[in-house]
């Protein structure tokens, strides 16, 4: 039989333009690149978490004493140990996200006030915060960026004008859990991109069930004939699968033995997914839009806006996150398999996060005020090993998706920014803070284009968006980080 040639893009579609992605198959590549090697796809992902590490070299509970491979697992680490992945994941520590002095702002800086002002530096390149008369202020959009982030700077790198790659952009922490536990708005957002430009933000998907629906069906074919019909069949709850089984086995019987096995694994994992997100909540209808998650109810605020302390509660201020975290994580892998998408951005915790962290590690207070003296040390270890297991679950998941001759993390760049460091405040003056960007730490994971894995890298006093743009250059990326034009050789092999 000869074989057969099929388009990168190529669906099986079934009743009512319902359609379904397919992994990257042998039949997609061209001849020529079989012949001599195929280009691997790269990856990016971009994670942020609202927590910083206090206690910075205090009993080593994070950033391990020693440098190089084969690192001391810390408290703080322990999730990468428990997922066997220590080998994968790279510490960069001492590193330094600058402020203003007066009307000096440094490339990439911010103004001295912390909370809102050290997520754009960091996944944008630029700096954070207004010029007013002779000093710089934070002003009440500081979360927000002067240009595009990191995720689509990525994403126009590597598109084409015949394959144009979108940004899948989930958020975890689905609350404020503060005041009235609101959920959109910039504090909940680190995702923006260059529409003409003008400067556009993009609002996170929380909901797994509406991302999976986003992804893997076409819901809204152009006739609305068909429109109507699809959704019919989608409200009676029926499998996307058995929608286009019959065009399904028709394609696997054209294909090489290699590539049926994949394209076997690829179907077995959607319908694998689908079993998992109707047993979430039987009573939703499975591949319906919903506009809400129902399925990871939405926990209570924990504490008041303005201070007054609502009495504790164990339940209040959680979601579920780990939960979430790891449909979202499927999600983002099965995109990446079907190559709907190669870049995503991952928001795990808001900026000052409150989420309740009595559901991880047993401590009595949300999680920013364990930074301020609530819990021990430990505890704040474990807030960032919490971040660590979500960052690390998705790494799992990578390492464990066979792709040609390697897996798919050989060909990701994965990295983990978080808020804050430990050491000066410029705003108060003070030694020893948690609102201090010094002593500052990111995590990188995956082998593309030559990432070193598995050490632990001292780069000291480099901003942490030079790991950003390190990562975004080792998946393609020609271009600068808005002002940080030099990455880290130090990362790589």
């Amino acid at each position: 039989m000869r074989p057969i040639q099929l388009d990168r893009r190529t669906f099986l579609r079934g009743a009512a333009g319902i359609a379904v992605g397919l992994p990257m198959l042998e039949a997609m590549l061209p001849r020529t690149a079989k012949a001599g090697g195929a280009t691997q796809a790269k990856r990016f992902v971009i994670s942020w978490g609202g927590i910083s590490l206090a206690g910075y070299g205090v009993g080593g509970r994070v950033v391990p004493a020693e440098t190089g491979p084969n690192y001391t697992v810390t408290r703080g680490l322990q999730p990468l140990e428990d997922l066997g992945i220590t080998d994968k994941v790279s510490i960069v520590s001492g590193l330094l996200l600058p402020w203003a002095e007066g009307a000096s702002m440094p490339p990439a800086g911010r103004s001295i006030e912390f909370h809102y002002n050290t997520i754009a530096p960091q996944i944008s390149g630029t700096v954070s915060g207004e010029q007013q008369g002779s000093s710089w202020v934070r002003t009440g959009n500081g979360a927000v960026p002067k240009g595009p982030t990191a995720d689509h700077l990525v994403a126009n790198s590597i598109s084409t004008p015949d394959q144009v790659f979108s940004v899948l952009a989930y958020r975890v922490q689905p609350a404020s859990y503060l005041g009235t536990n609101q959920i959109n708005g910039n504090v909940g957002r680190m995702s923006w991109r260059d529409n003409g430009g003008e400067l556009q933000a993009v609002d996170p998907i929380v909901n797994p069930l509406s991302a999976y629906q986003s992804l893997f069906t076409g819901f809204t074919p152009p006739d609305p004939v068909e429109a109507a019909a699809a959704e019919l069949l989608l409200r009676r709850n029926q499998s996307v699968l058995d929608i286009v089984e019959r065009r399904a086995d028709g394609l696997v019987g054209r294909l090489g033995a290699a590539d049926r096995q994949r394209i076997e694994q690829h179907l077995y994992e959607i319908r694998e997914l689908e079993k998992r997100l109707k047993a979430l909540q039987p009573d939703i209808v499975g591949c319906e839009l919903l506009p809400e998650p129902e399925e990871f109810p939405i926990g209570d605020a924990i504490i008041e806006y303005n201070g007054n302390g609502m009495p504790y509660s164990t339940s209040a201020g959680y979601s579920n996150e780990v939960g979430r975290s790891d449909v979202l994580a499927d999600l983002i892998r099965m995109a990446f398999i079907c190559d709907r998408s190669r870049v995503a951005s991952l928001m795990m915790t808001e900026w000052k996060c409150y989420m309740n962290m009595f559901n991880f590690g047993g401590w009595q207070s949300d999680m920013h005020e364990l930074t301020h003296g609530a819990g021990p040390e430990d505890s704040v270890a474990d807030a960032v090993g919490f971040h660590l297991r979500l960052f690390g679950g998705l790494v799992a998941k990578l390492r464990d998706t066979p792709e040609l001759e390697g897996s798919m993390l050989d060909n990701t760049a994965l990295v983990l920014v978080l808020e804050g460091g430990w050491g000066y405040d410029p705003e108060t003056g003070s030694s020893g803070s948690t609102h201090s960007t010094e002593n500052m730490a990111c995590f990188i994971a995956g082998g593309a284009g030559g990432l070193r894995q598995g050490e632990h890298i001292r780069a000291v006093n480099k901003h942490p968006g030079q790991v950003v743009l390190t990562a975004m250059r080792a998946v393609g990326h020609q271009g600068d980080l808005g002002d940080l034009s030099e990455d880290l050789d130090e990362l790589r092999v």
